[in-house]
């Protein structure tokens, strides 16, 4: 597409607990030429950006499931916009109904934009 950034050599985390969206979504991210890391579950999200973890993955954009098993994006979103490292680290959530509420929620929970599945 024209106008759009390239994603070229950029890393982007897909956090999704879904086999199949987390493996379309890579696919689709790999064919861009990002580098794609994934998790499964929230708290593998989080602890990837603990202040405890050495060297946190250099992460470009999060692309991340509103729903998640033991945490969900939403929580997530808020407990990374609390690390200095992540307060401006592109957070797009993925979600199953782009419905005004849910858009809603992912704004107040410090999510830059959303994509529909």
């Amino acid at each position: 597409m024209s106008g759009s950034p390239s994603l070229a050599g950029r890393t982007i985390l897909v956090a999704e607990s879904n086999v199949v969206s987390r493996e379309v979504a890579c696919g689709l991210l790999a064919e861009t030429g990002a580098f794609v890391l994934t998790a499964d579950d929230g708290l593998k999200v989080v602890g990837m950006f603990s202040p405890d973890v050495d060297h946190p993955p250099p992460v470009d954009i999060v692309l991340m499931a509103a729903r998640m098993p033991s945490l969900d994006g939403y929580e997530i979103a808020r407990l990374l916009r609390l690390r200095p490292g992540c307060r401006n680290l592109p957070i797009i959530a993925m979600l199953a109904r782009a419905e005004p509420e849910e858009q809603k929620r992912c704004r107040m929970a410090g999510m830059d934009d959303y994509i529909a599945k």
